[in-house]
């Protein structure tokens, strides 16, 4: 918690701060925490956590959201603030569908400063996919939630591209391990001496774009101080993703097909 004051009219505002902070899986998770009570119990923030841990700012916001909760009058239902959080996030990504570029970060955060969280972004980006997710990473460890989307996206369809460092990274044996990767590298003998994989990307259904400086890793994700951004411009999307095919095929053969 922050510490400072909450008033009765400050419940709208913690709600929309959630909603825009936290990937949509989070939302519903909260949400479904917050169902069942008829009011904040002194247990409340440990359960938002515990519902889908991961990102370092989930406690603080938790506290936010059960301060506000608590300084309401009269205090609504909990069946009534989950209906209000769901709503916020619904309205919230119906205008990101409208809007072609918006900044993430990691790390340290403006409160000032509509910035999102980098892994609310990647959970939200790859939950979009209907037909194709394609990525880049050097690094990739301590991505369970990651996992999780990737493999929900899979089961539900989408074809998953990955393309991942091995020298140096066991970034490709990692994300081999994930039910319904394609995993991809770029073999030794086939770069200039010293060069690397170093890509960072998630382009989904060659029409949104996370391009940025963040690895997938836990602390790319979280602590470290990263940025980048969220871009919907379907026909640059579409050329980045085309390059990278072209890199893939079979007649070009630059990026292989990781056998562990």
């Amino acid at each position: 918690m922050s510490g400072e004051p909450y008033g009765s009219d400050r419940l709208p505002e913690v709600l929309a701060k959630v909603a825009t902070s936290l990937g949509p899986a989070h939302v519903r998770a909260w949400a479904q925490v917050l169902e069942p009570l008829v009011r904040p119990d002194s247990g409340l923030v440990a359960s938002l956590v515990r519902a889908r841990p991961g990102d370092p700012r989930l406690g603080p916001l938790a506290g936010q959201l059960a301060a506000a909760w608590r300084a309401t009058e009269p205090q609504p239902h909990g069946a009534a603030l989950a209906l209000s959080l769901r709503t916020a996030m619904s309205q919230y990504e119906s205008w990101k569908a409208d809007h072609a570029l918006e900044w993430v970060i990691s790390g340290p955060s403006d409160r000032t400063e509509p910035v999102r969280h980098t892994a609310a972004v990647a959970s939200s980006i790859i939950a979009r996919a209907e037909h194709s997710i394609l990525l880049a990473t050097y690094a990739a460890n301590d991505i369970a939630d990651i996992a999780t989307d990737l493999t929900a996206a899979a089961t539900r369809g989408v074809r998953i591209d990955a393309i991942a460092e091995t020298r140096g990274t066991e970034a490709a044996a990692r994300l081999s391990r994930i039910p319904g990767m394609n995993v991809w590298h770029w073999p030794e003998h086939l770069r200039p001496v010293g060069a690397a994989m170093h890509a960072k990307f998630i382009a989904v259904d060659d029409s949104w774009l996370l391009l940025g400086s963040a690895n997938l890793t836990g602390r790319a994700m979280g602590s470290n101080l990263e940025v980048g951004a969220v871009i919907h411009a379907p026909a640059d999307v579409q050329r980045l993703t085309r390059h990278f095919a072209m890199l893939m095929s079979p007649a070009r053969g630059t990026l292989v097909q990781y056998q562990p």
